[in-house]
């Protein structure tokens, strides 16, 4: 089985072309999206309307255009902390109309018996955006706010007390443990858009870690076949390695530059991958 994954397109224009580019000359059986697939560009009071106008007159369209040339690969897409939650029901309705599959807080089964299971937020980040954050561990020092954090309605962005919508949501911890469970670890595909922590898929220009400690734990705990993550856009280029491997878990995060796709093609199944990188060179095998 053929599988792309991609994060943090950003609503690129040239990334999303590109994204297509490589679906014509690999033929895929699946496509996965794993969240930040919408622009950020311009006025951060009109960022939901932009972020909307893209779905509808750039997204869609080439969705629809590339299931038209290839329909029997599968578009599986979540959103990441960037993207604004409340244009969900946009992608619920491509949903509804064959394009694309949701994955966040679901579980599908690909063609070849691997089970896909998705799940979108992130650790607080200094950024505004909290659709999509949750605290941590309870014991996990939270990163500094930064921006006036805020949250996105049907009326617009609401500004909000960061503290007391954070306590009044579960944590990363325990919304893992709702994920829908694999019938089988060793054929499970999770794709989580943050790093887990401590690894080289969640390093900062600084050096320092920036995932999430409760996704490490249940990588640690779970041992799935395989990880994708993405939110830490320079990790791959700092650490030198865009994989990693928890006990016997690989994890991958293939990073973001706006020149150029940053995407993993994947080959084989519940024996191991094969895969390269558009941009890095393969790693060696981990150990």
């Amino acid at each position: 089985m053929k599988i792309i994954f991609a994060a943090d397109l950003h609503g690129i224009e040239r990334l999303y072309e590109q994204l297509l580019l490589l679906v014509s000359g690999n033929r895929p059986d699946a496509v996965l999206l794993g969240g930040d697939l919408l622009p950020k560009e311009g006025p951060f009071e009109e960022s939901m309307e932009e972020q909307r106008h893209f779905v509808v007159r750039s997204l869609e369209p080439k969705l629809l255009e590339v299931r038209s040339l290839f329909p029997a690969t599968e578009w599986f897409v979540m959103l990441g902390n960037e993207d604004w939650f409340y244009h969900l029901a946009l992608f619920q309705d491509m949903e509804f109309r064959g394009l694309v599959k949701l994955i966040h807080n679901r579980r599908h089964v690909l063609q070849n018996g691997l089970e896909v299971i998705g799940y979108s937020h992130v650790p607080p980040t200094p950024f505004s955006n909290k659709d999509g954050e949750r605290r941590d561990l309870p014991d996990v020092p939270e990163t500094p706010q930064q921006f006036l954090p805020c949250l996105s309605t049907k009326a617009g962005l609401r500004y909000i007390r960061r503290e007391s919508y954070f306590r009044a949501q579960p944590t990363l911890r325990e919304e893992l443990e709702a994920l829908p469970r694999p019938s089988d670890p060793g054929k499970a595909v999770y794709v989580m858009h943050s790093p887990p922590w401590g690894t080289n898929l969640d390093v900062l220009h600084d050096g320092s870690h920036a995932g999430s400690r409760a996704i490490r734990r249940f990588i640690e705990e779970r041992q799935p076949l395989l990880t994708l993550h993405g939110h830490i856009h320079e990790s791959p280029f700092v650490s030198g390695n865009f994989t990693d491997r928890i006990g016997s878990t690989l994890c991958m995060n293939p990073g973001h530059v706006p020149e150029r796709l940053s995407a993993i093609v994947l080959e084989g199944g519940a024996e191991g991958f094969i895969y390269r990188h558009t941009i890095l060179e393969t790693p060696a095998p981990l150990p």
